[in-house]
């Protein structure tokens, strides 16, 4: 009996039709399915739980070239609570200069800043790999360079820019 665009067959007194058997072998193979990937990810925790940070950092370094198009890193004296980009402030052949807010929450013994920075992104595919994988990560790149410091009364959490005027920030 055809029934809004479906098929229903019917069932006997003897028990399940077929297309009720096939139905219990499907979710059964989706059973086994699930449980098998459940088992393979608790082997691969274990292998990534062995693994030491120094290891991980390791790995994840020697990746950057082929996970990457560009990197910049910019260590700060204390923690950043919040990033933020700002507005774009100019376009050249390779690179785009673009604004970047951060906060610095300190220990109190001096006051929390938000830093305002620009940026020089380099636009994909023109970076050469081998510069991108010979980054110091204890050094600072020359590609962020700090515009502003202003001391803040408190945390700074969150980092909103008005959009008619990109120079108001709160």
């Amino acid at each position: 009996v055809a029934v809004a665009g479906s098929v229903h067959s019917f069932r006997g007194e003897w028990g399940d039709t077929e297309g009720e058997e096939r139905e219990r072998e499907r979710k059964g193979r989706e059973k086994r399915e699930r449980e098998k990937m459940t088992e393979k990810g608790r082997r691969g925790k274990n292998k990534a739980a062995a693994m030491s940070v120094d290891d991980k950092y390791s790995q994840w370094k020697s990746l950057v070239p082929i996970l990457y198009d560009w990197l910049a890193n910019h260590n700060l004296v204390w923690p950043s609570l919040s990033c933020r980009w700002g507005p774009l402030l100019e376009q050249a052949t390779y690179k785009t200069r673009q604004r970047l807010y951060l906060s610095e929450q300190t220990d109190g013994s001096v006051p929390n800043t938000f830093v305002i920075a620009n940026v020089e992104v380099v636009k994909p595919r023109v970076a050469a790999a081998e510069h991108i994988s010979q980054f110091n990560e204890e050094a600072r790149s020359p590609f962020v360079r700090k515009y502003k410091t202003i001391i803040h009364p408190g945390e700074v959490n969150r980092i909103r820019e008005l959009p008619q005027n990109g120079n108001i920030v709160a």
